[in-house]
């Protein structure tokens, strides 16, 4: 299992904990046996409504470089999953397993 996340530094979301929870969450059953989070942060970037530069900033100056202008931000907020990568079993190796669920239910 292989999750990749979008994270815009503007939610305030720590990527630190994002991989402990995820980590917590994996590291309890063995299904998830191998599980990675990649997680991109996404830097915040707006758009000036007066004279219409983009610029990235930090979460404190945000107004516009050029004219100092108020910006309307356009990136830096989503907190979107890009992609879910799952390792299927063979289905050789699946049927085998579920025979031997059945022979465990039907000996007991």
């Amino acid at each position: 299992l292989k999750v990749s996340l979008s994270v815009g530094r503007m939610t305030e979301a720590i990527e630190d904990a994002l991989q402990f929870a995820f980590e917590a969450l994996t590291d309890r059953d063995p299904l998830y046996e191998g599980a990675q989070l990649e997680i991109t942060m996404v830097e915040p970037k707006s758009r000036c409504v007066e004279c219409g530069t983009v610029y990235e900033h930090d979460r404190f100056h945000v107004s516009c470089p050029e004219c100092g202008g108020f910006g309307e931000l356009i990136a830096g907020k989503e907190l979107r999953i890009d992609s879910i990568e799952v390792d299927l079993p063979d289905a050789d190796d699946a049927d085998d397993e579920l025979d031997a669920m059945r022979d465990d239910a039907s000996s007991s």
